[in-house]
């Protein structure tokens, strides 16, 4: 219940499946696992609601954490807006940046999230920042990251942020 009555900075956000079950191990395959192969069909999923809902809009992915892509060697946010840009020619603009020093969020309670990422991201881009985005990310949990992106973008000058993810917890 507390989602309903939040405050975030995007406008809405869409997730194509429930973080549960099947789509859970999914996801931890390609996550942990590196089940590379699962980018195609992630992007294949999210590619029905871009274009369904959002074909003139431009996709941003929300950055990861640097620790992340050292720990780990590769970001699946990338790997699945790869796939969106080069087999189906989707905008895609990586104009959000992630400054060091905010602590994985899954560890973290609600309040928790929401301060450790706050003023964590920023916007890189010296063209006029598209009007209308969609923000995409792996797993919506409490909605802070997506949120504080959202708030990046509209004070860069954003008219609307929309969220867009392959699950919801």
């Amino acid at each position: 219940m507390r989602c309903r009555l939040a405050d975030y900075g995007f406008n809405r956000v869409t997730a194509i499946f429930p973080y549960a079950d099947s789509v859970k191990a999914l996801i931890s395959a390609y996550k942990t696992h590196e089940r590379f192969s699962l980018a195609c069909f992630f992007a294949q999923e999210l590619l029905a609601v871009i274009k369904q809902e959002y074909s003139d809009w431009v996709l941003v992915p929300v950055p990861p954490r640097a620790g992340k892509i050292r720990k780990k060697g590769w970001d699946q946010v990338d790997a699945i807006m790869k796939t969106l840009s080069l087999k189906h020619g989707i905008a895609v603009h990586k104009i959000l940046r992630r400054v060091h020093g905010d602590i994985q969020q899954k560890s973290l309670n609600h309040d928790e999230r929401a301060r450790n990422i706050h003023g964590k991201f920023y916007c890189q881009t010296r063209l006029p920042l598209p009007r209308q985005i969609v923000l995409v990310d792996d797993v919506f949990t409490t909605g802070s990251t997506l949120s504080e992106c959202a708030a990046v973008l509209k004070t860069a000058g954003a008219l609307s942020v929309d969220g867009l993810c392959i699950a919801i917890d």
